[in-house]
């Protein structure tokens, strides 16, 4: 476990001058991200107060440490000028190499990762640029980073990893499959996850399982398992390890049974009548736990969440009734997202 920066290099603030900014990338999927505030590091005085505001960033993290920066590019990032587009093989290697000359000033030992989210969506040369890059001569960069939003990149999978660096993985944990992502409890998918670690494993030196709420810690933990287990460990022993661990020895077999059911159902538009029987395992489980486990947050989330699968099938996907309102309000308690200023990850609200 690493202390780590997760940052998009060619960010902005609001009042940056509008000719230092980006000129927006291709985004045909809608993922890329444009808050208005990207910058264009071929522009001169733009390049200049990245580095300013890069060196002041650092700055703050002196007391804390870092071991690892990990530069992203996009989501949001990018710059589409002829200068820096392909932006995954010109403008984005530039400027992060740059950075990570004012990083190892601050932090020498810190290790620097490339992001490659995104990358040729749509094609644009950008795996194969870097590849050509990086073959000129490197020593800036330390690991890639790669993954997606459904399966592996298949690049690094089949071509090999640029630069013949070690690489690491981003598991796509909270937001997958679901809107608003933690809006219904617990999200697990293990045998996801084993399908992608199938692919990936033996090729990995690691990975940044990103998380944005506390409904994914089933899959936090199945993530670390597996890069501290390797190949040899299954996903569906951990779900089992897990439960026994937070909820009891004595639910271990309906609890891993309805999570396989949970994941079944994860896409909301492909709920079906097993998330009853979701919900009755989880009821008989519960009759086994100790007060203490049912009052807390990691068996109510998972509770919920089979609560909330049988109703909302009951009642054809529609959010209406007072169980699932009560439902989605002690969801919002639990998250402390009363006062949450983003709908992706407040649960729903039904009046």
């Amino acid at each position: 476990m690493k202390v780590g920066l997760l940052q998009t290099p060619g960010q902005g603030f609001k009042f940056t001058k509008n000719e230092f900014l980006s000129t927006p990338v291709p985004d045909e999927l809608g993922r890329r991200g444009h808050f208005g505030v990207n910058l264009d590091p071929s522009n001169e005085g733009a390049n200049k107060l990245l580095r300013e505001n890069w060196r002041f960033m650092m700055d703050q993290f002196k007391d804390i440490g870092l071991d690892v920066v990990v530069h992203f590019p996009y989501d949001e990032g990018g710059c589409g000028c002829d200068k820096c587009w392909p932006w995954g093989a010109k403008g984005f290697p530039k400027i992060c190499s740059e950075l990570t000359g004012i990083t190892k000033e601050i932090f020498p030992a810190a290790k620097t990762v490339l992001g490659t989210w995104m990358y040729d969506t749509p094609a644009a040369g950008e795996w194969d640029g870097l590849a050509n890059l990086l073959k000129k001569g490197n020593n800036w960069v330390d690991y890639i980073m790669a993954d997606a939003h459904e399966d592996f990149p298949r690049y690094p999978l089949e071509k090999g990893v640029p630069g013949n660096l070690p690489l690491l993985n981003f598991p796509e944990i909270s937001m997958w499959g679901q809107h608003p992502w933690g809006g219904y409890g617990l999200n697990p998918f293990p045998a996801r996850l084993q399908r992608l670690w199938n692919q990936t494993g033996n090729k990995l030196s690691g990975g940044f399982p990103y998380s944005e709420g506390i409904y994914d810690d089933m899959n936090k933990v199945i993530c670390t398992q597996l890069y501290w287990g390797k190949e040899k460990v299954a996903t569906a022993d951990i779900v089992k390890e897990y439960a026994a661990y937070e909820y009891g020895p004595d639910v271990v077999n309906e609890v891993a049974r309805a999570i396989d059911i949970l994941e079944s159902n994860h896409v909301r538009k492909q709920l079906s009548a097993s998330a009853i029987e979701a919900f009755r395992l989880m009821q008989q489980a519960e009759k086994k736990i100790t007060p203490q486990v049912a009052k807390s947050w990691r068996w109510r989330i998972l509770y919920l969440r089979a609560l909330i699968d049988q109703e909302m099938y009951k009642r054809g996907g529609k959010l209406e009734g007072e169980v699932l309102k009560g439902a989605f309000n002690e969801l919002t308690d639990i998250y402390h997202a009363k006062n949450a200023h983003s709908k992706p990850i407040h649960p729903p609200v039904i009046q």
